[in-house]
C-alpha cells in the first residue's frame, strides 16, 4: 500500500467529523483515509487534550498533529512564510476579521491581491 500524506486542512476535517459524532470507519470512508490513519490522528489529538468537549481551535490542534506526524516537514516553507507574513500580522488579522474569511483559498486570494505574491 502506498504511503499518503495528509495536510492540516484534511486533519481539521477528521477532527470536525469526530466532534460531530462520526465513527472512525465513517470518517475514513468519507475522507478516503485509512482507518488506522484516522485513529492515529485522533489518538494524537487526545494526547494533546482533545476530547468530545473540545472548544479550542481545530486548526491549531491539527497543526500540532501534523507536526507530530511529520516533524521535519515544512520547516523551510514555514520559515519563508513567517519572514513574508509576520511583519504584516496585524493588518492580515484585520482583513480576515473584516471579510470573515475562514476558508483557506479565500485567504490566499486576499493575500495575493494585497501584493504578497511570494506566499508559499
Amino acid at each position: 500500500m502506498a504511503h499518503k500524506e495528509y495536510n492540516v486542512v484534511q486533519i481539521v476535517d477528521v477532527l470536525r467529523r469526530y466532534l460531530a459524532g462520526d465513527s472512525i470507519r465513517l470518517i475514513a470512508r468519507s475522507t478516503g483515509m485509512d482507518r488506522n490513519t484516522v485513529r492515529k490522528y485522533i489518538r494524537n489529538a487526545e494526547e494533546n487534550g482533545f476530547d468530545m468537549r473540545f472548544t479550542g481551535e481545530l486548526d491549531e490542534m491539527a497543526y500540532l498533529i501534523f507536526r507530530a506526524v511529520h516533524p521535519d516537514r515544512g520547516k523551510e516553507t514555514e520559515s519563508r512564510r513567517d519572514q513574508i507574513l509576520l511583519p504584516h500580522e496585524e493588518k492580515i488579522c484585520k482583513w480576515l476579521e473584516k471579510q470573515n474569511l475562514t476558508y483557506f483559498p479565500h485567504f490566499t486570494n486576499v493575500i495575493s491581491r494585497q501584493g504578497f505574491d511570494q506566499f508559499p
